[in-house]
């Protein structure tokens, strides 16, 4: 795999155009699909200071509970969050997204976002959800917990690449 293939769909993002912050960062965070072929899942990350959101388009059918599920990954799967309680146990870490993704009391009613309606659920430490979509999902994690606002990408010039072209992966300089 050497290259990156864009998605056939679009692709959503944070709206920080309400936020009074420091540097904003905005990067491709990772991407999901068969080699050479358009990547299935796109998340893109925004922070500042020390706030993060991720948020994923995916072009995969979801339903309520694998959605929940993927939620949670969003949430707990990596270190892009600082979520200072995490558990470094590979074990914990699955549990703990298996427990907040099967409680599905957790799980508000869709709340706004822009104009788009979400499901979520939150702790102490972050806030995560996701849209189900006529091709697909969008999922958000957000961390200070905090309901964020998203929209479809609108430039990408503040991103490292433009995940709407295929690029080599070489174009990827990571810190």
């Amino acid at each position: 795999m050497t290259r990156f293939v864009p998605a056939r769909f679009a692709l959503y993002e944070f709206d920080d155009r309400d936020q009074q912050a420091g540097p904003v960062r905005r990067w491709l965070n990772h991407w999901d699909g068969a080699v050479g072929q358009p990547a299935e899942e796109v998340a893109l990350a925004w922070s500042v200071d020390d706030a993060v959101v991720l948020v994923c388009t995916s072009g995969r059918d979801y339903d309520d509970a694998e959605a929940r599920s993927r939620a949670a990954h969003l949430a707990l799967g990596g270190n892009t969050l600082p979520v200072a309680n995490q558990s470094v146990d590979v074990a914990d870490t699955v549990r703990e997204m298996e427990c907040l993704s099967s409680t599905h009391q957790a799980w508000s009613q869709p709340k706004a976002a822009l104009d788009l309606r979400f499901t979520t659920t939150a702790t102490p430490e972050f806030l995560t959800g996701y849209l189900l979509l006529d091709y697909g999902a969008v999922f958000f994690a957000a961390a200070p917990a905090r309901q964020p606002r998203i929209r479809p990408v609108d430039n990408w010039t503040r991103y490292d690449v433009d995940a709407t072209v295929e690029f080599p992966l070489s174009a990827l300089h990571r810190d």
